[in-house]
C-alpha cells in the first residue's frame, strides 16, 4: 500500500471519529462477538485427542533423534521462548545455510486450515515431514522409524497412543499434530476485554476497535497487509 492510501485511510477514520455516534458504539457488542476466543481446540475426526498422543507428541517435538545429525529438534525452529517460532528473518537449514522462508509461529495453529506460506498443505498432520526430510533436519523416514523403533521407551509411548503395532510415519505425524494443536496462546488483555472486563483495555483502544469495525472500517484499506 501507498504512502497516498494510508493517509486516504486515516482522514477516513478520523473523519468517522469526528461525527462519532451513540449508533457505532450500540453495535460494539455485536462485533465484539466476532473476536471471541473459541472455547474448545478443534481436533480432527481422524485424529482425535488424547493424553498418550499428545504425550508422545511432546517427546518427539524436543528430540534430536528426528534430525540426521541429532543436534535439532521441532523446537530448535519452533522455540517457546520465542513466540514458537526462532527469530530469524530466514529459516535454517541442518548445514546452516538460510532457506528462502521464514519459520512460522505454532502458536494457534490449530486454528489454521491451509498451511505453508503458499497454503499448499491441507491439515497439520500433512507438515510433519516436510522439515524431517527437507533442508530443515535432513532425516529420512525410515531412518527415523529404525531410530524410534531401536528405543523401548518409544515403542512403549506409541503402544499407549495407538495400541499394538508397529511405529509408522502416520503415527509420527498424528502424535505431533496433536501436540501442536495444543499450543495456544494465552489470554491477552483484548480477550479480557471481549470477556466483560470493561477495565482491561483503555478507552482509547476501544475507540480504535470502534473505528477499525465501524464506518471507517480500515480493513478495507488494510486487508492487502501481511
Amino acid at each position: 500500500m501507498g504512502f497516498g492510501s494510508v493517509l486516504a485511510c486515516l482522514a477516513l477514520a478520523f473523519g468517522a471519529g469526528l461525527s462519532w455516534s451513540k449508533d457505532i458504539r450500540l453495535d460494539r457488542p455485536d462485533w465484539k462477538a466476532k473476536y471471541r476466543r473459541p472455547a474448545e481446540i478443534p481436533f480432527p475426526k481422524d485424529d482425535p485427542y488424547s493424553d498418550a498422543k499428545s504425550a508422545l507428541g511432546r517427546m518427539l517435538f524436543w528430540d534430536p533423534l528426528l534430525s540426521g545429525s541429532r543436534t535439532r529438534s521441532c523446537a530448535s525452529c519452533h522455540n517457546p521462548g520465542l513466540s514458537w517460532g526462532d527469530g530469524l528473518p530466514r529459516a535454517v537449514s541442518a548445514d546452516n545455510k538460510q532457506l528462502p522462508l521464514r519459520t512460522p509461529t505454532l502458536l494457534n495453529v490449530a486454528w489454521i486450515s491451509q498451511l505453508g506460506w503458499t497454503g499448499h498443505f491441507p491439515g497439520l498432520e500433512a507438515v510433519t515431514f516436510g522439515p524431517i526430510t527437507g533442508k530443515n533436519m535432513n532425516l529420512p523416514k525410515k531412518e527415523l522409524i529404525k531410530r524410534l523403533s531401536a528405543i523401548p521407551g518409544y515403542e512403549a509411548a506409541f503402544q499407549k497412543a495407538f495400541g499394538e503395532g508397529k511405529i509408522t510415519p502416520r503415527k509420527i505425524e498424528l502424535a505431533l499434530a496433536t501436540f501442536e494443536r495444543s499450543i495456544v496462546s494465552t489470554q491477552a488483555p483484548f480477550d479480557r476485554w471481549i470477556d466483560g472486563d470493561e477495565n482491561a483495555i483503555s478507552e482509547f483502544a476501544k475507540r480504535g476497535f470502534d473505528l477499525f469495525n465501524g464506518k471507517a472500517r480500515c480493513v478495507t484499506c488494510h486487508s492487502g497487509w501481511r
